[in-house]
């Protein structure tokens, strides 16, 4: 069976509503909205998982960018937490022992961000300061005498090198290309 649909007029494809129904000029003078309209599933399942007071539960919210997700949650998060006390920092540092498992700091609420901060100075200091240390004539005359001493070590290591080959009957010669090994024949 076939439905059979009718043409509407223009006068059918609109809705007209009569401003003199409204009690007001503009919506301006309107409070604002807490609730939220048409989402009362979500809006459910959401503050069901926010009052699940156990650890490891989390709450993934997933749908199209801009129906208000974010604004959803954030607003529910802000009712729960208003008679909460603030909660601790929890900073996420390097572990340079294992970068995959970084350390954590628990701080009093609002030291995470006093932290962040110094620290961000601390490294923009270093960066400034660093470089102009190796600028300096003892930095210069400390690096010159380490060379001297490296270049005096390598120098015997070779030497003594040298004269065990050639007690076997080879060759070290230093070519550009580093240390080769000649077979020696007189």
């Amino acid at each position: 069976m076939v439905k059979k649909y009718r043409e509407l007029s223009v006068e059918q494809l609109r809705r007209v509503c009569d401003p003199n129904t409204f009690h007001f000029k503009s919506t301006a003078e309107l409070p604002v909205l807490k609730k939220i309209i048409g989402q009362e599933r979500p809006v459910c399942a959401t503050s069901f998982g926010i009052d699940i007071d156990s650890p490891g539960y989390h709450i993934f919210a997933l749908g199209p960018a801009g129906t208000g997700k974010t604004t959803m949650i954030k607003d529910l998060l802000e009712h729960k937490s208003a008679d909460q006390p603030v909660p601790d920092d929890w900073c996420y540092i390097n572990n340079f022992d294992d970068t995959d498992k970084p350390r954590i700091l628990r701080l009093p609420a609002g030291m995470g961000i006093k932290l962040q901060t110094h620290m961000d100075r601390f490294v923009e200091t270093l960066s400034n300061e660093i470089p102009s240390a190796f600028e300096t004539k003892d930095y210069e005359e400390e690096r010159e005498k380490i060379d001297v001493k490296f270049q005096e070590k390598r120098q015997a290591l070779f030497e003594e090198l040298e004269k065990t080959t050639k007690s076997k009957d080879f060759a070290l010669l230093q070519t550009p290309r580093g240390i080769e090994s000649n077979e020696h024949r007189e």
